[in-house]
């Protein structure tokens, strides 16, 4: 993402309880359990029959073990975390990760129909499901089995009526290349954001110019050079709103970018990187 929007920093930098609970989250959250307890006794249980229709082979599993493991975060790259709804182990294939969705869509719909149809982003390929790898959910169990260091996930979308679980493997090109994003979105955003409360802090600081400015004895200086009066090329720094001269930085013209942090400013940030 190479322009993110104000917003999204902000929303990722000082998050907030969500306070709305749409009928898809609750539909999601009241029906895992009973996904991930299907998932469980199908690939355990060689006798198990279930009461809905499952549109995937089945395997059972030797010495399967299923638990719930919450967030997880990478040791040397803690801006890295995933939470997928399981990590599962057995003799046969080791660990791996679980996710599970519950549509709130399907709930009345065939999920067979909806990915004969060619809508969905399950995709069947010679009798075998996969899933789309331009979908962000791609993206998202990539970045859990990277975090959790697995090689598989499975992937399972539960209906009233029908299921299917599918085998994604660990793609480590792709969570290169991944990685290589988020890291540089956390170091040119994320980073900077957490150090400067800029953009947390710009209406505190309107209102804080707004009363400078009202005060008739308030004297505002700019540059390292003090000048009371902001004359000539000058350019603001992203973090700390201040005006300077590029000629009292040294700097043969204005910069071209659009952030820009002042001497003093990208220290601070370079300091906090190394710490990381």
């Amino acid at each position: 993402m190479e322009n993110p929007s104000r917003s999204l920093i902000n929303k990722i930098c000082n998050p907030k309880p969500p306070q709305i609970k749409t009928q898809a989250l609750l539909w999601g959250t009241q029906h895992e359990y009973e996904a991930k307890e299907l998932y469980t006794n199908f690939y355990s249980d060689p006798n198990f029959v279930s009461e809905i229709i499952c549109l995937s082979e089945k395997k059972v599993h030797r010495g399967i073990n299923v638990k719930d493991i919450g967030l997880c975060f990478i040791l040397d790259k803690p801006w890295i975390g995933a939470s997928p709804d399981a990590v599962v182990f057995c003799d046969c294939c080791g660990y791996g990760v679980v996710e599970i969705k519950c549509p709130f869509s399907l709930r009345e719909k065939s999920l067979r129909e909806e990915i004969s149809s060619g809508r969905s982003y399950i995709l069947n390929e010679n009798k075998q499901y996969t899933i789309n790898k331009n979908h962000s959910y791609y993206t998202q169990v990539q970045i859990q089995m990277y975090a959790t260091g697995t090689s598989y996930c499975d992937f399972m979308v539960w209906t009233p009526v029908e299921f299917v679980i599918f085998r994604i493997a660990s793609d480590t090109e792709y969570q290169k290349n991944a990685i290589g994003t988020i890291n540089k979105f956390w170091r040119l955003n994320i980073l900077p954001e957490l150090l400067t409360k800029r953009i947390a802090n710009d209406d505190n600081n309107d209102k804080e110019t707004f009363s400078k400015d009202a005060e008739p004895d308030s004297v505002q200086s700019y540059c390292v050079c003090n000048s009371l009066t902001a004359e000539g090329d000058m350019v603001a720094c992203d973090s700390c709103d201040k005006w300077f001269h590029p000629t009292c930085l040294k700097l043969k013209k204005l910069p071209s970018s659009k952030i820009w942090y002042c001497p003093i400013c990208r220290k601070k940030i370079y300091n906090a990187m190394l710490m990381l």
